[in-house]
């Protein structure tokens, strides 16, 4: 499948929750032709509020459907993987409501061609579509359904569970081409009317652990990822609602999260890891690491320190010197000492 047009490059911006990972994308957007897919609050840096890119590492995302479709093929499981992408496609393209229904927004904040675009890319990796069933799509259905369809059955009203559409998909090879024309069909439609040649994706988790799978869904790609202390990402922990909130949890869920993000060889070159202390701390080394990282020329960061601004960062760095609990902090610096950060020695 050869792709037509303009090719757009993809920054894609990752680390641990809490991480401090959009110190990145508040930088970026202060940079000509880069496009930050985060058009929520523009003076916070902890990430919060800020557009996530699902798509890619949710548990019914691209790389469970590359796992399912290409990897791991079975003739039962895609019909499943592509279903629950529809799914996840339907809620992150749906407007966000608090009293009713989770919704991402997609269709409004990225592109009114999300929901469209996503769905030829499903076309696109299904071979062919049929009526049928096997005893675990049955097992979806609640019981009063369940019930209805054995009396048609028994009174010869229907043969089988005909309503249960089952989709064929192996595509092998092609889904890399597929997925990259998707992306970078989204991107020309996000950028329409932009001056605009790079995308900034921020993707919690999956790309510190798969680099390089990740970044071959797009026609060009880079990974910067943003590591913490674990003494404050500790205390941030305590006020969330999605990190391990007990000390022990915590400790075997950072250290976790560090080792499965150790360097990968193979596409290091494409991959930059930085210290969120270090932006705030070291901040003119830290940016010119990025600008080299990405070939950035000074005279494009035309808005310095609009949207990033280390001094309002500060707030976040070393809470846990006035942390009450002096034990937990001590067992922390005792079983992560690896991945503390030492302000003495900026990198």
């Amino acid at each position: 499948m050869e792709d037509s047009g303009k090719i757009y490059n993809a920054i894609l911006v990752s680390g641990a929750l809490n991480s401090g990972m959009s110190v990145v994308t508040d930088l970026l957007k202060e940079c000509d032709s880069y496009f930050n897919l985060d058009p929520q609050d523009e003076s916070r840096d902890d990430g919060k509020g800020a557009l996530k890119f699902y798509l890619i590492q949710h548990p019914d995302g691209i790389m469970n459907m590359e796992s399912v479709l290409v990897d791991n093929w079975t003739d039962i499981n895609p019909d499943y993987a592509i279903r629950r992408f529809q799914k996840l496609v339907e809620v992150l393209g749906r407007p966000h409501s608090k009293l009713f229904r989770l919704g991402g927004d997609f269709n409004s904040k990225l592109s009114s061609q999300f929901v469209k675009l996503s769905n030829e890319y499903i076309d696109n990796l299904i071979d062919y579509t049929h009526q049928s069933h096997n005893i675990f799509r049955r097992m979806e259905l609640n019981w009063i359904n369940n019930l209805f369809q054995k009396f048609k059955n028994r009174i010869g009203l229907s043969k089988g569970y005909e309503s249960l559409t089952t989709h064929i998909s192996c595509p092998g090879d092609s889904f890399i081409p597929i997925t990259r024309k998707y992306f970078n069909d989204l991107f020309s439609h996000i950028a329409e009317g932009k001056n605009i040649d790079h995308m900034v994706l921020l993707v919690p988790g999956a790309i510190s652990f798969h680099p390089q799978r990740c970044m071959n869904y797009f026609h060009s790609a880079k990974c910067i990822i943003v590591n913490r202390d674990p003494r404050d990402m500790y205390l941030s922990a305590r006020e969330s609602t999605y990190l391990p909130r007990d000390l022990d949890h915590f400790i075997k869920w950072y250290k976790l999260m560090r080792v499965k993000s150790q360097k990968n060889e193979e596409c290091e070159n494409n991959i930059l890891r930085i210290q969120y202390e270090d932006m705030v701390f070291n901040y003119e080394h830290s940016i010119n690491r990025i600008f080299s990282f990405l070939s950035i020329d000074q005279s494009s960061h035309s808005f310095p320190r609009k949207y990033f601004v280390p001094d309002s960062s500060k707030k976040r760095i070393g809470k846990w010197k006035k942390y009450d609990r002096k034990n937990e902090i001590e067992k922390i610096s005792h079983d992560l000492k690896e991945y503390l950060y030492n302000e003495n020695e900026l990198s």
